[in-house]
């Protein structure tokens, strides 16, 4: 019943091929190396940490708390855009923060 619907393999595609004659284990000359380019400096100014979206019920008071474990740092954040009024913060507005050097224990998530 099987004999008829077996195929036989041709043995010779499992011989050995020659190797290549250009030997491929020599080691290739370098290649000259790019030009270093010199990087721009930042300019001067507050290094900006991430961008921030305003949540329902958040303020600069939360912010300073939750990005340096301080909230008396908040008018840096003020500062950094532009003297935002901190009571007429609205829902989806962006703003930034800047680095101050410190630590904080907030996860930094993009939303």
């Amino acid at each position: 019943m099987f004999a008829s619907s077996c195929q036989f393999v041709d043995e010779s595609m499992y011989q050995p091929r020659p190797l290549p004659e250009k030997d491929l284990f020599t080691p290739q000359p370098e290649l000259p190396k790019a030009p270093e380019v010199k990087q721009p400096e930042p300019p001067p100014g507050p290094v900006i940490r991430q961008r921030h979206i305003i949540v329902k019920g958040e303020t600069l008071w939360h912010l300073a708390v939750v990005y340096y474990n301080d909230g008396h740092k908040w008018p840096e954040i003020q500062k950094v855009n532009g003297g935002i009024d901190p009571k007429k913060l609205s829902i989806g507005q962006e703003i930034l923060i800047p680095d101050l050097g410190g630590t904080s224990s907030y996860r930094f998530t993009t939303y």
